[in-house]
């Protein structure tokens, strides 16, 4: 356990609560460096659930660039409802599905719901790029150039849709071509039944923290709002080199007790609980080191955490790290926490695109 004490403290942006003073401070935790598993992280109701293309199984998991240079990784959504679409720019029925996809995407985004447009025939980067440019889509047109995905989907024919809930797991299949009103009825009725919305949406804020002084901690909550259940994630810059913790705070109950998910910038990774009522911490999981984390100053890091009841499963830049069960806090606020914990003397960072799904 770590104690820190309050005093005050100032940060830039946002006013803050924050502590500082003399602390006793325990040996940390040996260094455990361990590898992700290869399935992800068990979700009630979806424990006994094999990988396949299938209604109620999870998802085959894929690693696919869109004809911008970006990657995006199906497992990395664990905790949002994702429509995976297959489709080919020669296929008139699959260019016909397209503005209705569009609709539904402009019209659930703030239920969290991905949409991701895989090109199942290999075609070039960029005639997929003029064509999303052409027809001003804003959800993502990916390229299976080896088409390992559309063997994994056991895709025959396109378009070809798959309704994967927030657990991963396939809910609906759908061979052909819908209209805005298939492509609704199917999404009320399978993957965004659970009425979960986007509670906060802040991107491109900066919350910038700069700290002085050891043994300090530094925390902002994004919303006075109270959560139970939901995926929260931002980015984080970390500004300097020293082996000091910055992430997200959760479950906020006061100043003194709350969980946190924090990362360093020589790649570990920590889970807390504050509590007691006296500003002490103890670390559950880590210091844990993560080939995930990309590693030195001013590199950026996206940190998530999908919390269900007492159960927290923990990603950093799309790939699951680990899972918590803790049941001391129920709900609470959320925002965001660096710290001189191990007792540097300074450290710095900010933070960027900040978002909640909640999931009552």
């Amino acid at each position: 356990m770590k104690n820190l004490y309050r005093a005050c403290i100032s940060t830039i942006f946002l006013s803050v609560v924050s502590a500082c003073g003399s602390v006793s401070v325990s040996p940390p935790s040996s260094y455990v460096p361990t590898d992700p598993p290869y399935v992800p992280p068990a979700i009630p109701d979806s424990n006994n659930n094999s990988i396949g293309a299938e209604i109620n199984n999870i998802a085959p998991d894929f690693t696919l660039r869109d004809a911008y240079g970006n990657t995006y990784e199906l497992w990395g959504f664990r905790g949002y409802p994702v429509l995976v679409n297959f489709w080919a720019t020669w296929c008139g029925p699959c260019l016909e599905e397209m503005p209705a996809l569009q609709s539904i995407y402009d019209r659930y985004q703030n239920q969290g719901l991905i949409i991701l447009a895989v090109n199942g025939d290999g075609e070039s980067l960029s005639d997929i790029q003029t064509y999303q440019n052409q027809n001003g889509l804003s959800f993502p047109l990916l390229v299976d150039t080896d088409e390992y995905s559309s063997v994994d989907y056991n895709i025959e024919a396109f378009p070809t849709s798959f309704f994967i809930d927030r657990n991963g797991v396939i809910q609906y299949v759908s061979d052909g071509s819908m209209d805005e009103q298939g492509f609704d009825d199917i999404l009320n009725s399978t993957i965004l039944k659970d009425n979960s919305y986007l509670a906060i949406d802040l991107p491109g804020n900066i919350w910038s923290v700069d700290i002085t002084e050891s043994h300090v901690y530094n925390s902002s909550a994004m919303s006075d709002e109270i959560f139970s259940n939901f995926i929260v994630q931002t980015d984080v810059e970390i500004n300097n080199n020293v082996y000091e913790y910055h992430g997200l705070f959760f479950r906020q109950q006061d100043d003194e007790n709350f969980y946190s998910f924090r990362i360093t910038p020589d790649g570990y990774f920590a889970f807390d609980v504050w509590h007691s009522g006296d500003y002490s911490f103890d670390t559950i999981l880590g210091p844990t080191q993560s080939e995930y984390i990309y590693q030195g100053t001013g590199q950026m890091n996206t940190l998530k955490v999908v919390a269900t009841g007492e159960n927290f499963d923990l990603y950093i830049n799309g790939q699951y790290v680990s899972s918590v069960s803790d049941s001391r806090f129920q709900s609470g606020k959320v925002g965001v926490v660096s710290c001189t914990c191990d007792g540097s003397s300074a450290t710095s960072a900010n933070y960027y695109n900040f978002s909640l799904i909640n999931q009552p």
